[in-house]
């Protein structure tokens, strides 16, 4: 990794356990107040505490990630540009199929993590209500609480994925944003090359990609869960000599049913 690819990897990691942190402690209050021995109707009227907060936590998490991908990404164009003693000015306008202004992408990310949020919420409702209605059936305090231990267990798992994957795609549509404000016309696909590179992501590292080509949405990271590839900016006019590894037909496809829109 050259020293730009590590400073975000730091950051991102940072981020992620800033947000892991709050996800937590959101999931330690749902489950501290599960009221086991509550009556049938009491478990069937069962709903979780403060249900807003989980979605807030995202998109507050997901706008900073927006904020950040575009400022880092403006910060890394504009060093470009210094390099080879150009100004914004001079760069060709790229005709670009669809451009997201911040405020609209920030309405995409809110209804994005309404959803997530909603989902998490719906699914851990309805688990927990058949831990309790298994209760009420066996009396088994020891194996009740195993129950919720096991589930408390499976939503700190499922929340390392959302976060990791909240904030690659946050993050990297700051970048896009920045990137068409500021005439970039190629981005090159920078995967994180360690023990949990996916191949799909691997196959992709190095590759580019022009800012005007239609596949660009399909690869633009996250790829997949817990996906933490980053695309960075080249404009091919200053330097030409980068524009090579431009063929994508060997790449690993993405998981099926998987949308990086």
């Amino acid at each position: 990794m050259n020293k730009t690819e590590r400073f975000i990897k730091k950051f991102l990691d940072r981020s992620e356990d800033k947000l892991l942190i709050r996800y937590d402690a959101w999931l330690k209050m749902v489950f501290s107040g599960i009221p086991i021995g509550a009556s049938e109707v009491e478990i069937h009227q069962y709903h979780l505490p403060q249900p807003a907060m989980l979605s807030q936590i995202l998109l507050q998490h997901a706008a900073s990630m927006l904020d950040a991908g575009q400022e880092h990404a403006d910060a890394e164009s504009m060093a470009l540009l210094r390099k080879h003693g150009m100004k914004l000015a001079d760069l060709p306008i790229l005709d670009v199929n669809r451009e997201f202004t911040p405020e609209e992408a920030f309405e995409v990310l809110r209804r994005r993590e309404l959803r997530l949020a909603g989902e998490v919420e719906a699914d851990l409702v309805t688990a927990i209500k058949q831990v309790l209605l298994e209760y009420l059936v066996t009396g088994d305090m020891k194996s009740t609480r195993g129950s919720i231990a096991n589930l408390l267990d499976q939503n700190q798992r499922r929340a390392v994925l959302i976060v990791t994957t909240e904030t690659t795609y946050a993050y990297n549509r700051g970048r896009i944003i920045s990137y068409r404000e500021n005439r970039v016309d190629y981005v090159r696909f920078s995967a994180i090359l360690d023990g949990r590179t996916s191949q799909i992501c691997h196959s992709r590292h190095g590759l580019l990609m022009a800012m005007d080509d239609p596949s660009l949405g399909a690869n633009t990271p996250p790829m997949h869960g817990r996906c933490r590839s980053v695309l960075t900016p080249i404009y091919s006019r200053y330097e030409p000599d980068l524009i090579t590894n431009t063929d994508w037909g060997k790449v690993e496809p993405i998981p099926k049913g998987w949308r990086t829109g």
